[in-house]
């Protein structure tokens, strides 16, 4: 599991790269995209406490997929929340 982690933070890294540099034009959409795919690889990648077990549990997962869902409900509804601020 581990390695799927992994790939998948080194997959989050190329896509903030290059999302910054070609794709996302706006810092407000770029920074919530951001902090909700670090939440995302942050619940599957650490403990909540130093006795946690090596396997990922389910709240975990439960959190990350909410982490994941609010970054896509705010890339589908961006342009409608960036005119309101």
């Amino acid at each position: 599991m581990r390695t799927i982690v992994m790939v998948l933070a080194a997959a989050f890294a190329a896509w903030v790269i290059h999302s910054n540099l070609f794709i996302i034009a706006d810092p407000l959409i770029q920074g919530i995209l951001f902090v909700s795919g670090i939440f995302t690889i942050l619940f599957l990648a650490i403990g909540a406490t130093a006795k946690a077990p090596d396997s990922i549990p389910f709240y975990d997962w439960i959190l990350s997929a909410l982490s994941l869902a609010c970054g896509i409900y705010f890339y589908v509804s961006s342009g409608e929340i960036a005119d309101r601020i």
